[in-house]
């Protein structure tokens, strides 16, 4: 009788063994030794995601979409607009072993918190290179307005998700090591979104309601692993996709992960619709990432990215906004917005897996296990 309890109950003993087993993954370094750890089909989703973002950003950018506009239905950055919960989910979902919070804080400085302070650097360096080159003149306050609230230099805003996962990874292990496990975290992360939804505090960059919004996330990835078999049941799919392809039709509100709950909007049904329907496509891509055919050279590039693209999403935005767009307006100043949107793509592309393979001489270690991470 012991025997069968604990086997129907396999979280009534924590995974505190400092051993490393093969349930434990250590954060990624650059290099060959993660290797043996990778999963190709998560590579692959995780480097269509970051592809998305790029694409996100050069639409603002280049006047395609605008800054907080809620997009109906019909439109595909409303149906993908779940970009932002996917990075957050993936991270819970890869991690093997919840260690100690003080591990846990440890790695995160060396994982999230070195590689942060470091793209600031070179997002603050693009940024002084480029106003000097261009426009003869630098702005010195320009990086700092907003810098006590965000917590990141307006030079490399995306900065801000670092931030927020590490702070999400050690409210996790701490949570999950003081309060009875997952039956902790799972508390926890419903009550989290409920604050996030009442106090409409989900600002672009970092605010403690992406925060909480991204624990959910992460601890319903997590979760997710152990249930693999009900998400690949075939009924769970069809019931997954119906709620995805239902719930855009439901909200005049729009979706977008760090936008829908703006101070007019947030304590409606839009918030929850929004959580609902990544909640959905999060679990949607976890199961389809294994059936995916990962044959031939666009794969292989797009997995590519994938092993890379926290590191594509920590430089992008100095990139496109500091080089590529001064550069665009003074050669291209009369061409389009489709000449600026292909150009800007293979600019980041370039540019990002340049700075990869620099990154990697130098070797400093990166989470990727998430989106990486």
């Amino acid at each position: 009788m012991v025997h069968l309890l604990a086997k129907l109950q396999p979280d009534a003993r924590p995974e505190r063994s400092p051993r490393k087993s093969a349930d434990t993954v250590d954060p990624v370094v650059f290099g060959k030794q993660d290797e043996q750890h990778r999963k190709p089909c998560f590579d692959f989703i995780r480097g269509i995601m970051i592809v998305w973002v790029l694409v996100v950003h050069i639409s603002l950018n280049g006047g395609i979409c605008k800054f907080g506009e809620i997009f109906p239905c019909r439109s595909v950055f409303c149906w993908l607009s779940f970009y932002m919960a996917t990075f957050y989910f993936f991270s819970g979902y890869l991690l093997r072993c919840v260690r100690s919070p003080r591990d846990t804080f440890m790695k995160g400085i060396r994982s999230l918190l070195l590689p942060c302070a470091i793209m600031t650097v070179f997002g603050l360096v693009v940024y002084v290179a480029t106003s000097f080159a261009f426009l003869g003149s630098i702005d010195w306050r320009f990086p700092f307005k907003g810098a006590m609230k965000t917590f990141c230099l307006r030079t490399n805003t995306p900065c801000w998700f670092f931030i927020s996962l590490f702070v999400v990874k050690l409210l996790h292990s701490t949570i999950y090591r003081f309060l009875h496990g997952t039956i902790g975290t799972t508390a926890t992360s419903i009550l989290l979104v409920l604050i996030a939804w009442k106090t409409c505090n989900c600002p672009q960059l970092f605010g403690y309601g992406n925060v909480c919004t991204g624990f959910f996330f992460y601890n319903l990835g997590f979760l997710s692993k152990r249930f693999s078999k009900i998400a690949d049941n075939g009924l769970f799919i069809l019931s997954t996709l119906v709620l995805y392809v239902t719930i855009p039709f439901l909200t005049p509100l729009g979706l977008w992960f760090s936008q829908n709950v703006r101070t007019e909007t947030c304590r409606g049904v839009g918030y929850m619709l929004d959580i609902a329907f990544s909640v959905a496509a999060c679990l949607l891509l976890c199961s389809f990432a294994r059936r995916i055919p990962l044959n031939g050279p666009i794969a292989a590039s797009i997995c590519h990215v994938g092993r890379d693209s926290l590191f594509f999403f920590g430089i992008h935005r100095p990139i496109l906004n500091f080089a590529f767009d001064p550069l665009f307006n003074r050669i291209f100043a009369s061409s389009g917005t489709s000449m600026y949107f292909v150009t800007a793509i293979i600019f980041l592309l370039l540019a990002g897996s340049l700075c990869v393979r620099i990154w990697k001489r130098i070797g400093i270690s990166s989470e990727r296990r998430m989106m990486p991470s």
